[in-house]
């Protein structure tokens, strides 16, 4: 009897209660659940930008209590994100900065430390 190599594919023996085909839905699943989380926090991180005692040169906001939020109940990398992910959309051009602000002069300016500064504070909790 000859087997023919090309059209064989190699069986598996399915363990009891093993629904073949559900560890790519649970996965994609989880997938899914990361990505909002992680989107979920940078809309936390922009709304509480919006909230400020305007100070010149750098705003007072309660963006430093959803950073510190982020990092206390997500998971590190989540939260590393979340927060990189807010910086890197602000660095682009979407007004997500304190006052609705914009762009790299924001990161290169007074505050940009403080927005490089909660990268590390996710970090570092």
């Amino acid at each position: 009897m000859k087997k023919d190599l090309r059209t064989s594919k190699q069986q598996t023996v399915p363990q009891p209660g093993f629904v073949p085909g559900i560890l790519s839905v649970v996965s994609k699943a989880v997938a899914a659940s990361m990505v909002l989380r992680v989107l979920l926090g940078i809309g936390l991180v922009f709304v509480s930008a919006q909230i400020q005692i305007p100070i010149k040169p750098v705003p007072i906001t309660m963006q430093t209590v959803a950073v510190m939020i982020l990092a206390l109940c997500y998971k590190k990398k989540e939260a590393m994100q979340a927060i990189v992910g807010y910086v890197a959309f602000g660095a682009m051009g979407l007004p997500l900065f304190a006052g609705f602000s914009t762009g790299l002069p924001i990161l290169l300016g007074t505050t940009g430390g403080y927005l490089f500064g909660m990268i590390l504070c996710v970090y570092v909790l």
